[in-house]
């Protein structure tokens, strides 16, 4: 089979049996086998540099976090029902670099559950009801959080406002060529300041290799 009919297949395969609920990228879906770091490979090799994924931090398959996955679900995979020392030591570390207002942690598992306990808290604390969304929002699959979520094709749940996104008058693409053009000029001006920092310490750029040499 070439890899455009096994896609084809795939594609069949995953209407059959997901949920409608589940969406594709663009009008023919990439079929992704792997990634590393920054890169996400698609079936035919392709190379895709991912901007977008949940892992910003340390990029795809980074060696020390699949070791520790390896080793933690080799030793013990569980609940916090019991008592463990790697949620207590995990809570511990990340509250030494919140303020001091945030005194404990609530681990969750999914974006889903982590918005619905969002909501729970924003309700507590405020007393209001009501929540304001752009109309291509995605918030979950709880039945909370997908009543926020109208790019989900479901209804909006109770006290739940959808406005448009704000992209101004001249539509998405003028919007978005704007954000790049924002983008630019922010690191052009963070590279100038830089230079301009070498310099005053006596150090220029090499503009071939982007490296700093000692002038002479």
């Amino acid at each position: 089979m070439t890899n455009h009919s096994i896609r084809s297949n795939l594609l069949s395969r995953r209407g059959e049996l997901l949920g409608p609920t589940y969406g594709l990228f663009y009008e023919e879906p990439l079929h992704m086998v792997r990634a590393q770091g920054v890169w996400m490979y698609d079936a035919d090799g392709r190379a895709y540099l991912d901007a977008y994924n949940n892992v910003p931090v340390v990029g795809h398959c980074h060696p020390h976090v699949v070791a520790t996955l390896a080793t933690q679900a080799a030793r013990l995979n569980t609940h916090t029902r019991y008592l463990a020392d790697a949620p207590v030591e995990l809570a511990d570390r990340l509250l030494s670099t919140m303020p001091a207002e945030i005194g404990n942690m609530v681990f969750v598992c999914t974006g889903s559950e982590a918005n619905d306990l969002a909501i729970r808290v924003s309700k507590f604390v405020t007393g209001g009801t009501g929540f304001i969304i752009t109309e291509r929002a995605y918030h979950g699959t709880s039945e909370t959080t997908s009543g926020m979520s109208p790019s989900a094709r479901v209804p909006l749940g109770r006290d739940v406002y959808a406005i448009a996104a704000p992209l101004g008058e001249d539509g998405p693409a003028q919007f978005a060529e704007r954000g790049l053009a924002r983008r630019h000029n922010f690191f052009e001006r963070r590279r100038r300041l830089r230079s301009a920092r070498l310099s005053r310490r006596g150090r220029a750029r090499d503009p071939r290799r982007g490296r700093p040499v000692h002038r002479r």
